[in-house]
């Protein structure tokens, strides 16, 4: 018999941003203004809610994302130990490149994803775009943000091993 194995951190990332994206819709806040006293500057919750508007995809779980990510922050265009960039932690490694495919679905170069954080934003947002819509049996976006969850997890690009 196969043995699967998930991994703790790519159950735990879309079951956070849930309640975060949550517990910002009760309390009339975004998540990132909530958890732990940060807030977005004006052009930054200005990038949310474009891309949220573009994309369709929820201003608060971009928020909820790019925090829990990259703690709202491009890192100054250096990557993480994973090879990710920005908040929405675009990656190109030898497992994923969400980074060309961002690139590609915001039409926007892979050197802006890196340095610039509304672009960054932009680029998860066309991946949550893309996913959700390729999860969605009649082909439409989430209507709630619970109903998101299919598409966070897609982009958590979690696996199981056997």
């Amino acid at each position: 018999m196969m043995q699967r194995r998930i991994h703790f951190r790519h159950i735990l990332i879309p079951i956070c941003l849930l309640f975060f994206m949550l517990l910002a819709s009760l309390m009339g806040q975004g998540v990132a203004a909530h958890a732990q006293g940060v807030r977005p500057t004006g052009s930054l919750t200005q990038a949310f809610a474009q891309s949220s508007k573009e994309f369709g995809v929820p201003a608060p779980l971009l928020e909820a994302l790019c925090y829990m990510e990259g703690r709202l922050s491009n890192h100054g265009g250096t990557p993480s130990i994973d090879n990710g960039y920005g908040c929405m932690h675009l990656v190109k490694n030898s497992r994923v490149d969400t980074l060309d495919s961002a690139a590609q679905a915001a039409h926007v170069s892979v050197e802006q994803l890196k340095a610039n954080l509304p672009s960054n934003i932009r680029g998860g947002a066309a991946l949550l775009h893309n996913d959700a819509l390729q999860l969605s049996a009649a082909h439409t976006l989430p209507t709630t943000l619970a109903n998101w969850y299919g598409a966070v997890a897609a982009y958590s690009n979690s696996t199981t091993q056997g």
